[in-house]
């Protein structure tokens, strides 16, 4: 849902790696009564997932978006004109299997957030193997699964197919389209998997892993820093969030406390005397339960702060 320079409401709806519905409202400051009250508006492409919208520079508007299923390139659009026409780049932005063959399913996630100045669109993201092959209870009885997917070294044992890795960074020029790494290095899109692993990686975490993608925080500087939770080096099922910043040249990842679930995620924020608080799902409380929505974490919110720009963390309530 978003709002047009004339203060009328769009909703996307429908969307899921499929042709949706782009609805427009008939009124400013309005959702009517009825569906009499609402147009249909234009469609930013044929297929989109995840779509994710904000305002930009000179009061335009963006959707960054996946083009179709799970193993599909992310990319975005444009509009000036309060929706009614798109444009984008020539290129998709991502799209890490797109050379490897058949034989993989190579995927990503995202996290984006919009420069101040709304010049600019930061993102995050992650790598996955995302194979889906189906293992009967034979396979499973005779101990020879297939090790060539979804195994993991560091731990020496198949993990599931949404287990993702490392920390990758791009910065794309909204006006120009122009994608460059954190070295400021312009990078060619698509970008596939080898490109990602030698130009964008920020964080080689070494095959530990997690769910969830990071939360990305784009300061009043146009610094980027990162929320990430993932699992520690001696177990998978052991988890901790990390605060994830670059120093002087350099990305660091300073530690703040565990997490009880691979699926759970949190927020930053900064007071206006530099004290940093985390937001984080980390205290007992999450459904072990057999529905499917309600194995992906939850569980009471503690907050976490650093007055010494993320370099150690305390507990405050």
């Amino acid at each position: 849902v978003w709002a047009d320079m004339k203060e009328k409401l769009h909703v996307f709806y429908g969307w899921h790696h499929d042709l949706g519905t782009h609805l427009v409202s008939k009124k400013s400051d309005s959702i009517g009564s009825s569906l009499d009250d609402w147009k249909e508006g234009s469609a930013p492409a044929p297929k989109m997932s995840y779509q994710w919208t904000s305002r930009i520079y000179d009061n335009k508007q963006l959707v960054f978006y996946r083009t179709d299923g799970h193993y599909s390139s992310w990319t975005y659009r444009i509009t000036s004109d309060n929706g009614r026409n798109w444009e984008g780049p020539e290129n998709d932005v991502l799209d890490l299997d797109m050379h490897l063959g058949m034989d993989t399913d190579w995927s990503t996630y995202t996290a984006k957030d919009i420069s101040p100045d709304g010049n600019y669109l930061h993102v995050g993201f992650v790598a996955y193997d995302d194979y889906k092959r189906p293992v009967s209870s034979q396979e499973k009885a005779s101990g020879k699964l297939d090790k060539r997917r979804m195994q993991n070294p560091l731990y020496d044992n198949r993990v599931p197919s949404n287990y993702k890795y490392n920390l990758y960074y791009v910065k794309i020029d909204l006006r120009t389209h122009e994608v460059v790494n954190d070295k400021g290095e312009a990078i060619q899109t698509p970008i596939d998997r080898s490109t990602a692993n030698s130009k964008c990686m920020i964080w080689d975490t070494k095959w530990r892993g997690g769910g969830i993608i990071p939360t990305i925080r784009v300061d009043e500087d146009d610094q980027v820093s990162f929320l990430h939770n993932i699992s520690d080096a001696k177990h998978e099922k052991s988890l901790s969030y990390h605060y994830v910043r670059g120093v002087n040249g350099k990305w660091k990842h300073s530690r703040i406390t565990h997490s009880n679930h691979h699926w759970n995620s949190g927020y930053i924020s900064e007071s206006n005397d530099g004290v940093l608080s985390a937001f984080l799902l980390a205290g007992d409380g999450y459904f072990e339960a057999e529905a499917d929505m309600d194995r992906y974490g939850g569980g009471s919110i503690e907050e976490w702060t650093s007055t010494d720009r993320g370099n150690s963390w305390s507990k405050a309530r």
